[in-house]
């Protein structure tokens, strides 16, 4: 007794009436029962309340209820999920390629804004800094544009180097990664012993997986990788449906690659994951709603007869009272023709008003979520122009552009550059750079490296406002003649190049080029 009166002593007034209150309900001494239940009477005079539930501040969109019950917050890594998802998604994903318009149209604009008319390499080595090495820079572009020939780049011989950009855009796009095998040496068939050859992403055992353990490296969905995390091989299967059995391939002669949206992922995903779910059913309404609009358009009535039972025999004939043919036929319609029904039959008219008036705007609805999801602008991606302004459509343009340009400069980075260091390295090993008599030594290769790839730019939306905040923007010195082109897609010294190549040609002819800039318009007077 003495030891809960002094623990009591020890509790605020308010957490004494709730302890007196929890107590008081249970079975016990009845003397200290008496003393709890007076010591509640006195909190409750003195207008102490029962302390409140501890409100605790916390995220709702973590809370677990009953409308977060199909909301999954289980923690799974990335490379769990793609063991499971990774090759049902590809292969639905290149189902909607075939048969979801859509989706066709998304794998266009991939390739035509990322690749267009191709990324164009632009050799930049120097002699010393500011001083370009001209005739190192035009052996190495004109032997890159040789080597970019129909069965040269590519050891199957179908594609030239434009193609297979464009095509290795789509399949990232698609697939989600992209798998490129180098052949090299003599077994490349061609001067500079470097090409490359194509590997479908679906031969990588997704099935194939090993938990990492002293001295042996983990596969996670086919890739297998070191201690620290680094790829060291693949684990390709010979192409057969039903094949399990993986040969493994270091990576030191493949090109796998992917954009990582979490740390550690090993494999790459369809760009469209997002959208694919609306993309899908929605293609499968806009089916029915089609099919639906066809039956009604072909289908103008039926034929009642007076028992309800069916008006005609084999020949489409009306049957007697015997089941015999009488010879009066029902026939379907025909443009501008009027049929005499038999004796005792009607016509029972057949309208079908689907697709009704919110077909088109729910399409468009489930359109505009498909393209947040792709980061693509609605308009652009279903040639939907119908309600845009001038100013809503140059801000989607440029929106857009700007996540084209990201692409491009993961392209050029991640695959490009790659391809072209490897290249060069063995072009230059062959002596297979500049002329038979003076080709470049391999011992300049660091030199030799300094390059870029030029993407495809875009006319400005405005050109004749935009041009003149160049121009404005130029005389500020807030840009240059380099940047104003790149957003083109050009290349400044190739323009000089180019109008050199012009003047000199002119003045062969004897014609004088006009080149000077148009006087500004008069004010208009007062």
């Amino acid at each position: 007794m003495a030891k809960v009166m002094h623990m009591a002593e020890h509790l605020t007034p308010a957490q004494r009436f709730a302890v007196a209150q929890s107590r008081a309900r249970t079975p016990g001494s009845a003397v200290l029962n008496t003393w709890l239940l007076a010591d509640a009477e006195r909190a409750a005079r003195a207008g102490i309340k029962a302390a409140r539930p501890v409100q605790v501040r916390r995220f709702q969109a973590a809370e677990h209820g009953r409308l977060t019950s199909s909301w999954s917050s289980t923690t799974q890594r990335i490379n769990d999920e793609l063991r499971a998802d990774l090759d049902a998604l590809r292969v639905r994903s290149r189902n909607m390629a075939k048969n979801n318009d859509v989706m066709a149209r998304y794998l266009n604009m991939v390739q035509t804004n990322v690749v267009g008319h191709g990324m164009q390499l632009q050799a930049m080595v120097e002699n010393a800094p500011g001083s370009p090495d001209t005739l190192a820079n035009g052996d190495i572009e004109r032997a890159w544009l040789d080597w970019g020939r129909p069965g040269v780049c590519e050891v199957s011989g179908q594609w030239d180097w434009q193609t297979l950009m464009q095509m290795l855009a789509a399949a990232l796009a698609r697939d989600g990664e992209v798998l490129l095998q180098e052949v090299l040496g003599a077994a490349a068939g061609n001067k500079y012993g470097y090409a490359l050859r194509v590997i479908d992403v679906a031969r990588i055992a997704t099935w194939h997986n090993r938990e990492a353990r002293q001295g042996v490296n983990g596969i996670d969905a086919g890739v297998e990788i070191d201690a620290y995390g680094r790829p060291v091989a693949l684990h390709i299967t010979d192409g057969s449906r039903a094949s399990k059995r993986a040969q493994r391939v270091p990576v030191d002669s493949l090109i796998h690659r992917f954009v990582a949206h979490e740390a550690e992922q090993r494999r790459g995903y369809p760009w469209a994951h997002a959208a694919m779910v609306s993309l899908h059913y929605l293609g499968e309404f806009s089916l029915s709603a089609l099919l639906n609009a066809k039956q009604g358009a072909d289908r103008i009535g039926f034929f009642v007869s007076p028992d309800g039972s069916s008006p005609t025999g084999d020949g489409g004939e009306v049957l007697d009272a015997n089941g015999e043919g009488t010879g009066a036929q029902i026939h379907t319609s025909q443009p501008v023709s009027f049929d005499t029904l038999p004796e005792g039959y009607d016509v029972k008219a057949f309208d079908s008003r689907y697709p009704e008036a919110m077909f088109a705007p729910f399409v468009k609805a489930i359109n505009q979520r498909a393209a947040s999801g792709l980061n693509v602008s609605y308009p652009n991606l279903c040639n939907d122009y119908e309600a845009v302004s001038f100013s809503s459509i140059r801000a989607a343009v440029l929106a857009e552009r700007d996540e084209w340009r990201k692409v491009q400069r993961w392209f050029a980075s991640c695959v490009l550059d790659r391809i072209f260091d490897r290249w060069l390295q063995f072009a230059l090993a062959n002596r297979a750079i500049g002329l038979p008599t003076s080709p470049l030594p391999l011992a300049k290769i660091e030199k030799f490296r300094a390059h870029k790839f030029v993407p495809r730019g875009w006319e400005w939306v405005d050109p004749k406002n935009d041009m003149v905040a160049k121009g404005e923007a130029l005389r500020a010195n807030l840009t240059t003649h380099t940047d104003i082109l790149a957003e083109q897609g050009k290349d400044f010294e190739d323009l000089l190049a180019t109008k050199q190549r012009e003047q000199q040609l002119a003045a062969r002819y004897g014609v004088t080029l006009n080149t000077s800039a148009p006087a500004p318009a008069a004010p208009e007077p007062d």
